[in-house]
């Protein structure tokens, strides 16, 4: 039943394109506008800079330290997993 649900979260709420790049570039907006309108807009280390790149920036990308990934690849990774272990128990 575990494996099923999985699969089933990965088919309809892990889908970047149709459902998680919008979402996403929305909270992107709504938490970019609140940070640049604080003092949070200049804090000290790259660390905790907001960077709205990291949501989508494709590997290659360099973010704030070389071990950050973005949000998509992140996502992309586990889905790999995911699907790999959903195909050696047969689902």
């Amino acid at each position: 039943a575990l494996y099923i649900n999985i699969k089933s979260i990965l088919n309809d709420q892990f889908n970047w394109e149709a459902s998680l790049s919008n979402l996403l570039d929305e909270r992107d907006n709504l938490v970019r506008d609140a940070i640049n309108s604080t003092v949070a807009v200049s804090p000290a280390g790259c660390q905790y800079i907001y960077n709205s790149n990291a949501i989508d920036a494709e590997s290659s990308t360099p973010l704030c330290d070389f071990n950050d990934m973005s949000i998509k690849r992140f996502i992309e990774l586990r889905k790999i997993t995911l699907a790999e272990e959903l195909e050696s128990a047969g689902i």
